[in-house]
């Protein structure tokens, strides 16, 4: 009988600290599971709003050559051969056109042969004065010649100058040698105009002095950047030729064009903006253009002018823009259509 009860207490014992590990576990399932509820849940990553990020603004627009140059003449002239084509790309000083300009020259020439008659009237009339006289006269037809020179380099001194290439003491220096000159000759021709003989050499004087002045403007008049000799040139770096307005054999009146040419090294691109993004869109952003013609290809340059005024377009209020086209190739050509891809900020 006394085993029995010993056994018994035994496993009364065991079930009891089995209970207890039982609760103590449940216990602290519990409680964890009270502390996982405690913790706030996890959140999307945060974001920082503040950071500034590069997008951009799509357009679409064209290839211009904003400055082109009409050639016309200061003279009449006739075509005798033109050498291009229109649409045809030129470098600076090739021939457009030979032209003849014999009318003009044939001017200059009755000019010259008139001045010549007149000066050996004068050399005739120059016997019967006093040396004095002929003396003074050759002086000042001397004088004259040299203030010639001296405001001829005054010019380039200028231009010197206005480079940068000289100061402005040198300049002052040269003004100074003109206005001396000018002094001689004003004496001279005061004492000339005061001999009683020298009437007629200072009419002789006078005619000669109008005559070349006449054969300098006709001259001038031949003196242009585009004019070598009788031939037209392209005065420009690079142009494209877009009109030629007579054919070979015409008459060209003074200031009539005769050719028009578009420049192609200053290249730009005009597109229009949206009015709802206009206002992210500066002078200076940086503009990325890709030619529908070849998308393989891709320029770069800086928006150059915004309108200020909008426009209507296909029922879109749009503001034109001016791009600049900062590398340009001979791929590129004006009225190509393009993409524009605008930074903005």
């Amino acid at each position: 009988m006394k085993v029995m009860n010993m056994n018994s207490n035994s496993n009364g014992k065991i079930l009891k600290k089995i209970t207890a590990g039982m609760a103590a576990l449940l216990l602290i399932v519990v409680l964890a599971a009270c502390s996982n509820d405690n913790q706030p849940p996890e959140g999307p990553e945060e974001v920082d709003l503040t950071a500034e990020t590069a997008r951009q603004i799509e357009a679409f627009g064209k290839v211009t050559a904003p400055e082109a140059v009409s050639l016309s003449l200061n003279i009449p002239a006739r075509i005798e051969r033109i050498m291009v084509k229109e649409g045809q790309v030129v470098s600076e000083g090739e021939t457009l056109m030979i032209l003849d300009f014999s009318d003009h020259q044939q001017r200059m020439e009755e000019i010259q042969g008139e001045t010549a008659v007149i000066r050996a009237e004068m050399e005739a009339s120059s016997r019967s004065l006093s040396q004095e006289t002929v003396r003074l006269g050759q002086d000042l037809e001397y004088a004259e010649n040299r203030l010639e020179q001296i405001l001829r380099e005054l010019e380039r001194y200028q231009t010197l100058h206005d480079a940068g290439a000289i100061p402005k003491e040198t300049l002052e220096e040269m003004e100074v040698k003109v206005e001396e000159q000018q002094q001689q000759v004003q004496t001279l021709a005061l004492s000339l105009e005061l001999k009683e003989d020298a009437y007629q050499l200072n009419v002789y004087r006078q005619r000669i002095q109008e005559l070349e002045a006449r054969k300098q403007r006709l001259q001038n008049q031949m003196d242009a950047p585009h004019l070598n000799g009788n031939e037209l040139i392209n005065p420009s770096e690079k142009a494209v030729v877009t009109e030629i307005t007579r054919t070979s054999g015409d008459r060209m009146d003074t200031g009539e064009q005769i050719v028009k040419l578009l420049q192609l090294d200053s290249l730009e691109v005009e597109a229009d903006v949206l009015e709802e993004f206009i206002r992210d869109v500066q002078v200076g952003s940086s503009v990325t253009f890709i030619p529908v013609a070849d998308r393989s290809r891709t320029y770069h340059g800086k928006v150059s002018f915004i309108a200020g005024t909008a426009l209507v377009r296909n029922n879109e209020t749009v503001i034109p823009i001016r791009v600049s086209v900062d590398d340009a190739d001979d791929f590129l050509k004006p009225e190509f259509n393009m993409d524009l891809f605008i930074d903005v900020e």
